[in-house]
Order: C-alpha cells, then sequence, then structure tokens
C-alpha cells in the first residue's frame, strides 16, 4: 500500500527540465523510440545490478570511495524523481517512465499505458501508483503537465482517470471516476487487495471526493464528499485514518462518516500504517515527536526524541520510513537516525556509499535492514539523482535503477 505524496520542489524542477530538454534534443528520434516501444507491448527490459549483500567489507563488496563513484556514474541516466516499494514490488519514475521490478531491482519492466506514451512525455502525467502484487497495479493519470504533483489550477481542461493492469502492465484499461471528467486533479491510491480499494480525489472547486472500488478499479462509487486532502490509509473496507493540519480522522463505515481522532502538529510526515499501528511524525519546539497509535488512529501517545535526533522538516510522506512498528528511520544528511524499539532509543547509521556533497531525498525500508532510497547531487537545482538499495539497514547502498539512458 503506498500513498504517493507531491515530492519537494527541486525534484519538480528537476522533471520538468528533463521534459524540456527530450523536446529540443532529438525530439523525433524520442516519438519514434516511445512508438516502437508500445507497438511491442511495451516489454522492454533492463538488466542493472542489484544489492550486495553480505558483510560491511565482505569479499566482492567495492570500497566505499569504489561506490560513490558508481553512484555518480549512474547519476548520468536520466534521474530518478520517485519510487514505491511493497514487499517484492518495486516500482520508479523517471524521464523516460513508470518501471517495475519484482526482483530487487535485478531487472526492470516499462510500464507505460498506450494512451499515456502517446502524450510524448509519458511519466508527466502520472500523479501516483499502487501495485499490491507482481501483476495488479494502478496509476492515477492526468492530462496536465504534473509529475507526481497536483496541477496548476490555471489549465482549462483536464481529464483525470485511474488506470489499472493485472498482467504486471503490459496491458492497461481506463476508468474515470463519476463527476470527474474536466473537474478532478488527480487521485491518491490506497488499494486493500486486487479488488478493493480508495481513491482521494482533488475537486478544482476546492476540497476532495472519496470514491471506493469492488472490482479492482473498473467502477468507481462516490463515498463521501471531504474538506482534507491530506495523507490517509484504510486498514479494511470499513476502518480508516487520514491526517490533515492539526487533526487526524478515523472512520468505521467506509470513509462516509469521520470523527476527530486526536490533534497533532502543524508540520507532519504522513501516515505510515503497519497493520494497525499508526506511526506520524512532527516536530515540537523544534524537537522531532513521534505519534503513535494502536487502535487505528482513536488515541495517540507521543514520544520525544532525544535532543541530538535532529532531523530536516518532514515536509513530505517520503520523509521517513517506518517498515515495521518499531524500527523507524529518520534521514538526515549525511546520517540516519534509526531506533529499533519505537524510539525508545537510537542511534546513527552513515551511509558509507553517499557521494560528497549528495543528500538522501527519499528513503523506505521494506524491513529493518533492506530497502531503497534517492540519492540526489546538491539542492534545488540538483541535475542528478540515483535509486540505490540497501541490505545491510543502510550502510552500504548500491545503483538499483533501470538503464534508461538519455536519448
Amino acid at each position: 500500500m503506498n500513498v504517493v505524496a507531491p515530492p519537494p520542489q527541486d525534484e519538480l524542477e528537476l522533471l520538468i527540465r528533463e521534459a524540456r530538454a527530450r523536446q529540443r534534443v532529438r525530439r523525433l528520434k524520442f516519438a519514434a523510440g516511445v512508438a516502437v516501444l508500445a507497438a511491442a507491448g511495451l516489454s522492454v527490459w533492463a538488466a542493472i545490478p542489484g544489492g550486495v549483500s553480505g558483510a560491511p567489507g565482505g569479499r566482492g563488496r567495492p570500497s566505499a570511495a569504489a561506490s560513490a563513484r558508481q553512484i555518480e556514474s549512474a547519476g548520468r541516466r536520466i534521474p530518478i524523481i520517485a519510487f514505491g516499494s511493497g514487499g517484492p514490488v518495486t516500482w520508479a519514475a523517471n524521464g523516460v517512465g513508470l518501471w517495475l521490478t519484482t526482483n530487487g531491482g535485478r531487472t526492470w519492466r516499462l510500464l507505460v499505458p498506450r494512451d499515456v506514451a502517446a502524450t510524448g512525455d509519458p511519466v508527466a502525467r502520472v500523479l501516483a501508483a499502487d501495485f499490491v502484487d507482481a501483476r495488479h497495479g494502478w496509476i492515477s493519470v492526468d492530462d496536465v503537465l504534473g509529475g507526481f504533483r497536483r496541477p496548476s489550477r490555471s489549465a482549462s481542461l483536464r481529464h483525470m482517470e485511474i488506470d489499472r493492469t493485472t498482467d504486471g502492465g503490459r496491458t492497461w484499461r481506463a476508468s474515470i471516476p463519476p463527476g470527474c471528467f474536466e473537474s478532478c486533479t488527480g487521485a491518491r491510491l490506497d488499494f486493500l487487495d486486487t479488488r478493493h480499494g480508495f481513491a482521494l480525489v482533488d475537486v478544482e472547486s476546492g476540497g476532495g471526493k472519496l470514491f471506493a472500488t469492488r472490482d479492482g478499479g473498473a467502477t468507481w462509487t462516490l463515498v463521501a464528499r471531504t474538506t482534507w486532502r491530506g495523507s490517509f490509509a484504510f486498514f479494511n473496507e470499513h476502518d480508516g485514518v487520514t491526517a490533515d493540519h492539526h487533526t487526524v480522522r478515523v472512520t468505521t463505515d467506509g470513509g462516509r462518516h469521520w470523527v476527530r481522532g486526536g490533534q497533532i502538529p502543524p508540520t507532519f510526515s504522513g501516515i505510515r500504517p503497519v497493520g494497525r499501528h499508526l506511526v506520524l511524525f512532527g516536530l515540537r519546539h523544534l524537537r522531532l515527536v513521534a505519534y503513535t497509535s494502536e487502535d487505528g488512529g482513536r488515541h495517540w501517545s507521543a514520544r520525544v526524541a532525544p535532543a541530538w535526533v535532529q532531523p530536516g522538516l518532514p515536509d513530505n510522506d517520503e520523509a521517513i520510513s517506518v517498515p515495521t512498528a518499531s524500527d523507524w528511520v529518520v534521514p538526515a544528511d549525511p546520517r540516519l537516525f534509526v531506533t529499533h524499539d519505537s524510539g525508545r532509543t537510537w542511534h546513527v547509521v552513515r551511509p558509507a556509499d553517499l557521494p560528497r556533497g549528495w543528500s538522501i531525498a527519499q528513503i523506505e525500508l521494506t524491513s529493518p535492514r533492506v530497502g531503497w532510497a534517492i540519492f540526489r547531487e546538491g539542492g534545488a537545482h540538483a541535475v542528478r539523482s540515483v535509486l540505490v538499495r540497501t541490505t545491510d539497514g543502510g550502510v552500504h547502498w548500491t545503483p538499483a535503477g533501470p538503464r534508461a539512458h538519455r536519448k
């Protein structure tokens, strides 16, 4: 279950820069390449090196300096701007398209619906993605140049749709939630299984609409109109939780009615569900505070991190990783603050392979030892970013993204 939220502004500028560059440089060649991919059923595969297991410094592992050089070299490819991971399934987006791997990044498949590829800049239209297994997945698509963000309200025409695949992205079918043609601006997705899911859709006139599906996204039913657009998660068809501004809300009737479940600080990370256990993070007097709930969001307890745990402001859902209810990872360049006991004690992990001057733009661990991150060069004007993978809890990282080179 992945909830995709808008990335920082530098990643948006990076995407727009890539899109404009492709239009200026060999535009005809790129368009022909997209057509060939579509005609071939989009069965493009890319072999890449996967994560390296074993003890740090063991046989076969390059030195930290050599690994950092590999990451810098990988950054010359088209940058990865976003990714999501759930168990064995990981997707990533760059300036070529949306990709999927089910083997830890050793091979990737290009996932681009034909109507999306026909626009000439496929990834710019994809706003969110969610996969429950290697075959079943969904993407939220918009006409307007968005690139994992809510499009500008100045656009005069919108066509939002939710595309679904049941064969790992080889074929796609589209549906439009009722009342969303030319009036909605994108959707956050949360699927429970191959048939049941929810979509929180932004409405151009303000607020949002919550839709539900029981047939894998073929049809959608309006559940409720909302005043919030924030992070949300459902545990089953009836029980769910959302966080927006200062308030947590919970539902027990599939989203039709919501009641207050607690107060949170104005700045917080997205909700991270582990079963019915919930974790979100905020700042209180410049101190990191973890808010946890054991009952689906009705009651919360707060745990203040030590003063020396000083992360950056958690301003998006990807700022902090929660692979289990007790294992939390907080990035603070060039370190990771890690706890294995729900915040009672903390220690520092220093990524040995993070190149000098680079930062950790996004991180998501699927277990205490295995996970993914985006390493990015520089700040707001970064031109290189790399998808990397770890198998030892963040100490060592290896380039693991699709081999999509500039045209």
